[in-house]
């Protein structure tokens, strides 16, 4: 599979993990969700693929229930 089937997406600020008692937690990983990315052994275009361009095709042409 190529990175131009790959889609990445955060729940930014929100996360799944939790504290003691069960309650979720906000995010203060200091942008660990972007640095993936950003850091990650892609080339500019295939970061812009997975980060944005991948869902712009996908979802081109939907259009929103009213």
């Amino acid at each position: 599979m190529g990175t131009d089937r790959m889609p990445y997406s955060t729940d930014y600020p929100f996360t799944y993990g939790f504290r003691p008692g069960g309650f979720p937690y906000v995010d203060t990983s200091g942008g660990a969700a972007r640095s993936f990315l950003e850091e990650a052994p892609f080339t500019g275009d295939q970061k812009a693929d997975i980060a944005h361009r991948n869902w712009e095709r996908l979802t081109a042409g939907v259009r929103p229930a009213r």
